[in-house]
């Protein structure tokens, strides 16, 4: 299985567990954008960037912080744990863990 593959299917689990608990979610496939998932639930929006690992660069980091500002609602990082998804807040000060 390819590194794309893997992460799109990443993606749709991740999609899955938020629509599984009443969420609305479309995700952004092939985007390469900085949000693949974006989830709404009476009158909330949350962002999430998927990542298979636990690691994402400061620039990244930096940018997400930016787009939260300009959008005004939260974004998550969603990593792979010992297959589980792992989310992590973005805040003001970069990651808010949510374990």
């Amino acid at each position: 299985m390819t590194r794309y593959n893997s992460g799109a299917n990443f993606e749709r689990k991740v999609k899955k567990q938020f629509e599984d608990i009443g969420w609305y979610c479309t995700r952004s496939a092939g985007s390469k954008g900085k949000i693949d998932i974006i989830c709404q639930k009476k009158g909330y929006i949350t962002n999430i960037q998927c990542k298979l690992t636990n690691q994402i660069s400061k620039a990244e980091i930096k940018e997400l912080k930016k787009l939260q500002e300009q959008l005004g609602n939260k974004i998550f990082i969603a990593s792979k744990k010992e297959n589980e998804i792992n989310l992590r807040e973005v805040d003001m000060y970069g990651f808010f863990d949510k374990e």
